[in-house]
C-alpha cells in the first residue's frame, strides 16, 4: 500500500488490481456538513476484459449538533471488452 497523503492511498495487488481513494473531502448542504470518500479499481477479468470500478460515498448529517442522518452512495462497473 502507498499512500499519497494522510487522506488518500494507493494499492497494487499481486492479481494486477490497482486501487486508489480516499476522503477527507467536504462540503455542505442546505441541511448541515457533508463528508465523501470515493474508491476506483482498474483490473483484467478472467476473459482479458478491462474492468474499471467506481464508488462515492457521502455521508450527511445535520447542522444541528452534527447528528448524522444517512449515507449516499453510487457504484458503477464499467467493462471493455477485449478486442481479438
Amino acid at each position: 500500500m502507498t499512500c499519497v497523503s494522510d487522506s488518500k492511498y494507493v494499492c497494487t495487488g499481486s492479481s494486477g488490481k490497482i486501487v486508489w481513494g480516499g476522503g477527507g473531502l467536504e462540503g455542505r448542504s442546505e441541511f448541515g456538513p457533508n463528508k465523501s470518500d470515493f474508491m476506483a479499481a482498474l483490473y483484467l477479468d478472467e476473459q482479458g476484459n478491462l474492468i474499471v470500478e467506481d464508488r462515492i460515498q457521502v455521508h450527511m448529517s445535520l447542522r444541528l449538533l452534527h447528528i448524522p442522518t444517512g449515507t449516499a452512495q453510487h457504484y458503477t462497473v464499467y467493462r471493455f471488452r477485449r478486442l481479438k
